[in-house]
C-alpha cells in the first residue's frame, strides 16, 4: 500500500494559494495513496479542499467512478446546497478535446433519460470539469447481477431507448451504450450515461476512442464510419442481457417471449437488415408491450391464434362454450349433417361471419380506447392504434344495401372520430381535417332526421371546431359549433348506457361549453356566460340511471361552473366566483364519491381547488390561499406519480407547481420552475406540432424567467435572459403552427423586455419592445383588441425610455392608438397607457 510522502504539507493542501503544480503532485497522490484519502476523510466537512478558479462553488469528496475516459468525484454544491457529481478527464493525449466534445453534445440533449451538465469549468487550468446531477442507485448490470431480469427489467430499459432514440432524431450517436452506462434509480428511472465518444453525425470526426465487447457491432469493431445503427445494435444485445442474463447468444434465448426474440434478432442482425434507428426499434417493443403486431416478427398461424385469444378473452370463451356443447348434443350423423350444410352454405356466411366478429371486436376496440386509452393519455400506443384502424377501413369496404350497413357506417364514423382525436392531441391538425373531409359522406348515408345521426354529425362539428381553433381560424371554429348545437336542437333528448351511446344530452352540453369558450377567449364574456348558462340547463330534465354516464355529467357540470367562476372573477367578481367554484367542487366531490378511481374527477377537484386558492388569494386572503393550494397538492401529486406520460394530468402539474412557487417561500421557487420546465420541455418534445402545448411551453419559460428576476442568486438572475430568449423562440414556434395573426409573440416580448429592464439592460429591454411593436403595428385597430393591447403596451413602455426627441416624434402615432382604444371603448388599456406613460398628454376630441 503506497503511503504519503513525508514532505506533503497538508496546510498547503487546502491553501487558495496552492499552485497549479503542487496540486496536480496532491492531486496524483489523492488518487494513488490510502495514507492520503484516510486523512482528508477525517477533516471537518469545513476543513476539506475546497478547489479555487472556476470550482470554489464545489466541496468535492470521494471519488465515485473511473473509467478509460476520466473519473468521476461526489462534491457538494455550496451554492444551492446539494450533492453533484463533478467528472474530469484523465491526464492523456486527447482527453481533453474528447472531454469538450462530451460537454459540448450533453449541451444539446435534453431528455429526462440522459444525464443533464449543470455547470461547466476548469479545476485547474490543466483540468476541466462539468457537474451533473448526484444519481442514486446502481447500474444496470448491477441490477441484473442482483437478479432483476425479465419483463421488470425489459420496463426499465424503455426510458432509455427513448432516450438514444430522440438523441438519435438530432443525429447524434452514443457509440458506447451498455449495462454499466445506464444507471438505475430506486424509483425505476433509467440514465444514459457516458457520452465520452458520441458523435454529432456530419459535423464530428469521430476520434479513436474504444467500444465495447459484446455491445459493439461488428462494423464498430472493425473500425467502419460511425451510423446510428451502431447504438440500435448496441440497445438490442442490452435487450438479450436483461432477459436472460447475458448478452451472449445461447441457449438462454429459449427463455425469451418469440416477439421479443425476434426484436432482439433484428437489432442485432447485419447492417441494412437492422433497425435504422432507435426509434423504430423502440416502436417495436412498444407494440410488443402492448400486445400489438411486432413488424420483426413472422407470425405462424397458432401464433395468430394465440394472439386473438389473449386480446380476446371473452369472445374466446363464447367459442369454447359453444364448442362443449356441439359435442353434447351431436353424434356422428349430426355431425355429417352439420358438416354437409356448413360446405353448401359456406360462401354466403364466411363473409358474414368474418363482418360480424369485425363488428363485435370493433365495438370492443372503441369502447375500450374511448374510456381507458383516452383516459392514460398514452399518445404513444395511440399512435400504433391509428395505424392499426386505418388498416381496418381500408380491407373492410362497406356492401350498399347490406342489413349491417348502418352498423358499419357508424363504425366507420367512431373510428374515424377516435383517429381525429388522437391527431388533435398530438398537434397533427391537417390529418385530423383530412379526416374529418370524409364524414358528411358517410352521414348522408345514415338515416336523417334520427338521434343518431345528430349526434355523430355534431360530434365531427365538434372535431372540425377544435382543429379550426387549432389553426387559428375562431371564425370556422364558431360556425361549426353552431351548425353542432341546431343538429341537436332538431331531435329529442337521448341518453343511452349502452355502446354506441348516442348520448344527445351531453353532447349538446359539452357544445356549448365549447362555444362558451371561444367567445370567452374572444373577449365577449356575456355572451360566454349564455353558452354556459344553455350548457348548464341541458341537464335539468334529462335523468339517468347508468353510473357511467352520471359520473361524466357531473364532471360536465363542475367543468361549467368553474368557467362561469373564472368569467366573474375576470371582472373581479370575488364574491360570485368563489360561490361557483365552490359550487363546481360539489360537483366534482360527488363524481368521486360515486367512482373514487375517476381520475378524470379527482383531478377536476384538485383543478377546482387551486381556482378557489386564486381567488381567495385576490380577495387578499394569503393563508386561506395557501391551504386551498395545498389540498389541490395532496390529490394532484400521487395521481401524476402514477403516470407522468399522461400529457393532460402533466399540463396540470405545470400550473400547480406554478401556484406553489406563488405561495411558497421566495427561495423554493427557483427548484419548482426547473420541475415545470422539464415537464413543459418534456410535453412540446413529445408533440411538437400541437399549439396548445408549445404555447404552454412558452409561457411556462416566461414565468421562470419573471421568477428567476426575482431570485436572491446571481446564477439564476443570469439565467432568465437565456430562458426568456427560448420562450420567444418557442412562441414564434407555436405562430408558424397557426393560419392567422396573434398577440402571443409580441406578449411574450413585452414581458422579456421587462425581464431585460430589471436586470439593467435598457438596450435589450427596448429591442424587444420595439420587436414587439413590429410584431402588432399592422394590426394594432379597434377590430382586434388583442393586438390593440400589445402594441399601446409596446410603444407606451418603449416611448417612457425614450429620447424626447423620439417621444415628439412618435407623438402622432400614440394619438392614433389612443383613438383606436376610445373607438373600442377599451378603458382598461387606456388606462395602462396613462400608467405606462404618465408624461404623455393624448389629445382629446
Amino acid at each position: 500500500m503506497a503511503s504519503c510522502p513525508s514532505d506533503l504539507d497538508w496546510t498547503r493542501w487546502f491553501s487558495d494559494g496552492l499552485t497549479a503544480e503542487r496540486r496536480a503532485e496532491l492531486l496524483a497522490h489523492l488518487d494513488s495513496c490510502e495514507d492520503c484519502r484516510a486523512v482528508c476523510a477525517a477533516l471537518a466537512p469545513d476543513e476539506r479542499q475546497v478547489v479555487p478558479s472556476g470550482a470554489e462553488r464545489y466541496t468535492l469528496g470521494e471519488q465515485i467512478a473511473r473509467g478509460g475516459m476520466g473519473r468521476i468525484l461526489r462534491a457538494r454544491d455550496r451554492v444551492l446546497g446539494r450533492d453533484v457529481a463533478l467528472k474530469m478527464p484523465h491526464a492523456q493525449a486527447g482527453a481533453q478535446a474528447r472531454f469538450a466534445r462530451e460537454i459540448a453534445i450533453l449541451a444539446r440533449l435534453s431528455h429526462p433519460s440522459i444525464v443533464t451538465v449543470l455547470d461547466a469549468g476548469q479545476i485547474d487550468p490543466e483540468t476541466p470539469f462539468f457537474a451533473m446531477p448526484f444519481l442514486a442507485g446502481r447500474t444496470l448490470a448491477e441490477e441484473v447481477a442482483a437478479g432483476h431480469i425479465g419483463r421488470e427489467a425489459l420496463l426499465t430499459t424503455i426510458p432509455a431507448i427513448s432516450a438514444i432514440a430522440y438523441a438519435h432524431s438530432l443525429g447524434i450517436v452514443h457509440r458506447d451504450l451498455k449495462p454499466t452506462n445506464l444507471f438505475v434509480g430506486p424509483f425505476g428511472e433509467c440514465t444514459v450515461l457516458d457520452w465520452g465518444i458520441a458523435i454529432v453525425l456530419g459535423e464530428d470526426t469521430p476520434n479513436s476512442g474504444g467500444w465495447s465487447e459484446g455491445y459493439a457491432s461488428p462494423e464498430q469493431r472493425d473500425g467502419g464510419p460511425p451510423v446510428l445503427d451502431h447504438d440500435v445494435y448496441a440497445l438490442g444485445a442490452m435487450l438479450r442481457f436483461v432477459m436472460c442474463g447475458t448478452h451472449k447468444i445461447g441457449p438462454a434465448d429459449r427463455s425469451i417471449p418469440p416477439e421479443l426474440r425476434s426484436i432482439i434478432v433484428r437489432a442485432t442482425a447485419r447492417t441494412g437488415t437492422r433497425y435504422a434507428t432507435a426509434t423504430e426499434l423502440l416502436a417495436d417493443v412498444q407494440r410488443y408491450l402492448a400486445q400489438g403486431r411486432v413488424r420483426a416478427h413472422r407470425y405462424t398461424y397458432r401464433q395468430s391464434v394465440a394472439r386473438w385469444l389473449r386480446r380476446h378473452r371473452t369472445a374466446a370463451a363464447a367459442l369454447a362454450t359453444a364448442a362443449i356443447a356441439a359435442s353434447v348434443v351431436g353424434g356422428w350423423s349430426v355431425s355429417r349433417i352439420i358438416a354437409e350444410r356448413d360446405r353448401a352454405v359456406a360462401a354466403e356466411h364466411a363473409s358474414r361471419a368474418a363482418r360480424t366478429r369485425t363488428l363485435e371486436l370493433t365495438n370492443f376496440l372503441l369502447d375500450q380506447v374511448n374510456h381507458s386509452v383516452a383516459e392514460l393519455g398514452r399518445l404513444d400506443l395511440a399512435t400504433n392504434l391509428v395505424v392499426g384502424l386505418e388498416q381496418h377501413i381500408a380491407t373492410a369496404p362497406i356492401v350498399d344495401g347490406d342489413p349491417d350497413e348502418g352498423a358499419e357506417l357508424v363504425q366507420l364514423l367512431e373510428l374515424r372520430g377516435l383517429m381525429t382525436d388522437i391527431a388533435l392531441a398530438k398537434g397533427d391538425v391537417d390529418p385530423a381535417l383530412r379526416y374529418l373531409a370524409t364524414v358528411d359522406a358517410t352521414l348522408a348515408r345514415l338515416p336523417q332526421g334520427t338521434a343518431m345521426t345528430a349526434y355523430l354529425r355534431c360530434e365531427a362539428l365538434m372535431r372540425t371546431a377544435e382543429a379550426r381553433r387549432s389553426k387559428g381560424d375562431p371564425a370556422a371554429a364558431r360556425a361549426a359549433l353552431q351548425q353542432c348545437i341546431a343538429a341537436l336542437a332538431g331531435v329529442p333528448p337521448t341518453v343511452a348506457s349502452t355502446y354506441p351511446r348516442f348520448d344527445t344530452v351531453h353532447t349538446a352540453a359539452e357544445a356549448y361549453v365549447a362555444l362558451g369558450d371561444l367567445l370567452r377567449d374572444g373577449g365577449e364574456s356575456d355572451a360566454a356566460l349564455v353558452s354556459y348558462h344553455a350548457a348548464a340547463a341541458a341537464f335539468h330534465d334529462a335523468k339517468t340511471d347508468d353510473a357511467r354516464v352520471a359520473v361524466e355529467r357531473l364532471v360536465l357540470q363542475a367543468a361549467i361552473q368553474q368557467r362561469i367562476g373564472s368569467i366573474a372573477q375576470f371582472a373581479q367578481r370575488y364574491d360570485e366566483a368563489q360561490t361557483r367554484y365552490q359550487a363546481a367542487l360539489t360537483f366534482a366531490e360527488a363524481a368521486v364519491a360515486r367512482r373514487e378511481n375517476e381520475a378524470s374527477a379527482q383531478w377536476l377537484v384538485a383543478q377546482v381547488q387551486v381556482a378557489l386558492a386564486i381567488a381567495v388569494g385576490e380577495r387578499g386572503d394569503a393563508e386561506q390561499k395557501k391551504a386551498w393550494i395545498a389540498k389541490a397538492a395532496r390529490i394532484a401529486e400521487p395521481l401524476f406519480a402514477v403516470d407522468p406520460t399522461n400529457d393532460e394530468h402533466a399540463r396540470w402539474m405545470t400550473i400547480l407547481w406554478r401556484a406553489e412557487a406563488e405561495v411558497g417561500a421566495a427561495a423554493e421557487a427557483p427548484a419548482l420552475f426547473d420541475r415545470i420546465l422539464e415537464v413543459s420541455r418534456r410535453r412540446a418534445q413529445l408533440q411538437p406540432r400541437s399549439v396548445a402545448t408549445v404555447r404552454d411551453l412558452a409561457v411556462d419559460l416566461t414565468a421562470a424567467a419573471t421568477a428567476f428576476v426575482d431570485s436572491d442568486l446571481p446564477e439564476r438572475r443570469r439565467q432568465a435572459l437565456a430562458i426568456c430568449t427560448e420562450a420567444i423562440a418557442v412562441m414564434q414556434q407555436a405562430q408558424q403552427l397557426l393560419t392567422g395573426a396573434n398577440a402571443d409573440v409580441a406578449l411574450t416580448l413585452l414581458h422579456c423586455a421587462e425581464v431585460a429592464s430589471a436586470l439593467g439592460d435598457k438596450a435589450l429591454a427596448q429591442t424587444r419592445r420595439q420587436q414587439a411593436m413590429d410584431e402588432t403595428r399592422a394590426h394594432a385597430t379597434r377590430t382586434d383588441t388583442e393586438m390593440l393591447a400589445a402594441y399601446s403596451t409596446g410603444i407606451a413602455a418603449y416611448l417612457t425610455d425614450a429620447s424626447a426627441a423620439e417621444r415628439h416624434a412618435q407623438a402622432a402615432e400614440m394619438d392614433r392608438v389612443w383613438a383606436e382604444l376610445r373607438a373600442a371603448a377599451a378603458d382598461d388599456l387606456m388606462a395602462n397607457m396613462r400608467d405606462i406613460a404618465p408624461w404623455w398628454q393624448p389629445k382629446e376630441k
